[in-house]
């Protein structure tokens, strides 16, 4: 399948809790730039190799106010071994526009 089909964008505006981004005609730099709401912070959910979502599988992440997407099934065994941390920064490309943007990590689900 493609990556696209194996994701799920959430957005979470200051205060607030993750929503799932519905909108797919909105791009992320429509986000960014405060057109359509406050950018807030972003979530990149994977599907897991076994094809579930996190986020369904993990009743307590999806109470959870704020965290950070699973890691996506195709890196590899040394990436997967590699801990994110709160405050670190991450790089995603867009596979439309191949653009690269960069944020920062605001939690961690363990």
């Amino acid at each position: 399948s493609r990556p696209a089909d194996r994701s799920r964008l959430w957005h979470r505006a200051k205060g607030e809790q993750w929503s799932l981004v519905r909108q797919m005609s909105v791009t992320l730099e429509e986000f960014l730039e405060g057109k359509v709401w406050d950018a807030g912070a972003f979530l990149l959910e994977t599907m897991t190799p076994a094809n579930e979502w996190p986020r369904d599988t993990n009743p307590t992440a999806v109470s959870e106010s704020s965290e950070v997407p699973a890691i996506s099934a195709s890196l590899t065994d040394r990436d997967l071994q590699r801990h994110f941390e709160v405050g670190d920064r991450v790089e995603a490309q867009s596979g439309v526009t191949n653009q690269w943007m960069r944020g920062t990590i605001v939690d961690v689900i363990q």
